[in-house]
């Protein structure tokens, strides 16, 4: 008996210890499951597009058993439809539902030969489309609808979760792109087309951040279908009482939802993708695969380059071969210490096709008066910042010796023409068009020695000449800028991310006056004198 009551209480022991680990393992019963939501995708000749978007739309983090997916492609004329078909073999199974129609027998609409060309029949079968999806997504109840152009690029993998978190009936990110175009309006016209607004550059960049009320956001827009008032939302004019717009989507929604007395808004707080300018009706596709480019060292600004799957690799196509763009040597002046920057550097010359020698410079870090005293280097006692009136500091200074020291290889080499670069800018779309076309129009207009394709402006037309100029008396430089600038910096001071290698190092205290001591083949060349080049019309770019 005394056996017997021993075993259970052991028993009973056993039960208690493995009910309590039951207990401190089962799910928190008020855990909710993220909101289901329906995604429109409709593809248009995105064979270029599709393997970068395709693969950062699968690193969601956003639970794809949460997920309808709503796919259209139809009117291709390139792999459009094989990447979507190739794609979906493997990942169409991790969504909950899949709404698939792929059109392959139509290829252009009836008078469009480029492709690219918006005509009634197409707005119209695009407007068909998108109220289909969200009839589709009312009836299976989504708590959300996403339409999601698939030539968008989203870098931030939280993006669902931090534009539901933001609680708005209609609401999209607001994505970088080229030039000032993104994917909002600033403001609307009476009779309902673009115009810019006050406050649509401050949003642009992000000198006012939050999330804005704006007459229309596209591209990558979230809807709340659980508001009652959703229900007025329409993509077709004839749902919309006393329509006067023009036969378009975007602006019959944005309508719509005004009618409605609900807001659009579009959110900068955060870097969450990238999107290329619209092509014009009179542009071919080639257009787009060359904004792709820019779009590409964009995002190497802030990001890894635009990823690819191993599955999709096959239908990117290989980088353009290196070649030195007709410059004898193509220069990068970069420091050991940054890593980062070279690395982001290689990867924008990898996509420019740029055939570069990357030059070690010279690190301010490291100077001190005495290595600068065997050089015979001091500074003049007359200088001061033109903007601080502070001393030149030694990362300043290191800038120089780089600077000189490359000029020194040149002579050396007897290169005649040469193309250099440092390492935190940023590039202009078509920039080694613009630089062949400047190269030649300069050669034809003007004897030049230096042209800048970048630079910090360093008078106005009222500044006078400064004081410390007069140690350079023979002036026979020929120094010119183009205007505007192929590239610029990928920071500005006071901007995140901004980091100067120049300006923060400390500042040199010998400042005993000396000329420098070192040799030069390019003794009375003097200090640049700038004149701004004005020779490339815009439609020559």
């Amino acid at each position: 008996m005394v056996q017997f009551s021993a075993l259970l209480r052991a028993i009973y022991a056993i039960f208690l210890l493995t009910s309590d680990i039951r207990v401190q393992g089962a799910v928190n019963q008020n855990e909710m499951k993220e909101p289901t939501i329906t995604v429109v995708l409709l593809a248009r000749n995105k064979e270029h597009t599709l393997p970068h978007f395709l693969t950062l739309f699968e690193r969601l983090e956003y639970p794809k058993k949460r997920m309808a997916l709503y796919i259209r492609s139809d009117h291709n004329i390139d792999k459009t439809i094989a990447i979507l078909e190739d794609w979906l073999k493997y990942n169409k199974h991790r969504y909950n539902l899949c709404d698939i129609k792929l059109d392959k027998l139509t290829q252009h609409y009836p008078g469009d030969s480029k492709g690219t060309e918006w005509s009634d029949d197409r707005f119209n079968n695009i407007i068909q489309m998108k109220e289909e999806a969200m009839s589709l997504a009312r009836h299976i109840w989504s708590d959300y609808i996403w339409f999601l152009d698939m030539d968008v690029f989203l870098t931030k993998s939280n993006i669902l979760q931090l534009l539901i978190s933001e609680h708005k009936a209609i609401v999209g990110p607001m994505l970088n792109s080229l030039a000032t175009y993104s994917n909002y309006w600033g403001g609307m016209t009476a009779d309902y087309w673009y115009t810019r607004s006050e406050d649509y550059i401050p949003i642009l960049e992000r000198k006012q951040k939050g999330c804005f009320a704006v007459p229309m956001v596209h591209s990558c827009v979230l809807v709340d279908l659980s508001r009652v008032v959703s229900d007025k939302l329409t993509f077709t004019s004839k749902n919309v009482s006393d329509y006067n717009g023009p036969n378009d989507d975007i602006i019959t929604l944005a309508i719509s939802a005004k009618k409605a007395e609900v807001d659009m808004y579009v959110c900068n707080t955060e870097i969450y993708g990238f999107i290329p300018p619209p092509l014009d009706d009179d542009q071919h596709l080639e257009v787009d695969y060359k904004q792709l480019l820019s779009i590409k060292l964009e995002v190497l600004v802030q990001h890894e380059p635009l990823p690819v799957s191993t599955q999709l690799a096959k239908y990117v196509p290989p980088l353009p071969k290196k070649d030195k763009a007709g410059f004898d040597q193509i220069y990068l002046i970069s420091l050991v210490r940054r890593p980062e920057r070279r690395e982001r550097m290689k990867h924008c010359f990898d996509e420019l096709g740029l055939d570069v020698k990357t030059f070690d410079a010279v690190d301010g870090k490291k100077l001190n008066d005495s290595y600068l005293r065997q050089l015979g280097v001091k500074q003049m006692t007359t200088y001061k910042d033109p903007w601080s009136k502070r001393d030149m500091t030694f990362g300043e200074i290191g800038c120089f010796l780089s600077h000189y020291f490359i000029w020194e290889d040149i002579v050396r080499n007897g290169y005649e023409k040469v193309l250099l670069f440092e390492d935190d800018i940023r590039f202009e779309p078509y920039f080694r068009e613009k630089v062949k076309h400047m190269i030649y129009h300069a050669n034809r207009l003007v004897d030049w020695d230096l042209i800048y394709l970048g630079r910090k402006k360093m008078k106005n037309s009222d500044e006078p000449w400064t004081d410390w100029m007069e140690k350079f008396p023979v002036r026979n430089l020929n120094a010119y800028s183009v205007a505007p600038l192929y590239v610029f910096p990928t920071h500005y001071t006071g901007e995140e991310g901004y980091i100067s290698d120049t300006e923060e190092s400390s500042i040199i205290q010998d400042v005993e006056s000396a000329p420098p001591t070192m040799d030069s083949n390019l003794e009375g060349k003097g200090l640049e004198l700038e004149v701004e080049f004005n020779g490339l019309a815009k439609d020559e770019l």
